[in-house]
């Protein structure tokens, strides 16, 4: 057996599943985000139909249900699960957080970054 191939689809999904997923009020606040840095791009999210939004953005998820958010291949918003005392916390890094971590001598830059919880609680670090 060659362990140097990639796993098949089936095999990336069974391993997905070991992972946390985002529930509802996860994604509200992802959407939310989402308007907020296309807003401060100067978009107006009301005006887009849906095949642009659909041409302009991606969503790259992998294998551990972390996902980075791409309008015109630019990255928008990080999403990363930690599994904090029994619960699971998604931290956000939004495009500006994104640089200040690419910009610190620290590596530490963590300021501003929204979290949100599968309880459905919103905390501001």
């Amino acid at each position: 057996m060659n362990t140097n191939n990639p796993p098949s689809n089936t095999q990336a999904l069974e391993n997905q599943e070991n992972f946390p997923r985002p529930n509802a009020h996860v994604a509200k606040r992802v959407e939310e985000l989402l308007q907020e840095q296309l807003y401060e791009m100067g978009i107006d999210v009301k005006k887009l139909n849906p095949e642009e939004i659909a041409k302009s953005m991606k969503c790259h998820i992998a294998p551990d249900n972390s996902m980075t958010y791409f309008w015109n291949n630019n990255a928008l918003l990080d999403i990363i699960p930690e599994t904090k005392n029994d619960s699971i916390v998604w931290r956000m890094f939004t495009k500006d957080d994104m640089q200040l971590t690419y910009d610190s001598d620290s590596g530490d830059s963590e300021t501003n970054v929204t979290t949100a919880t599968n309880a459905g609680t919103d905390n501001f670090e």
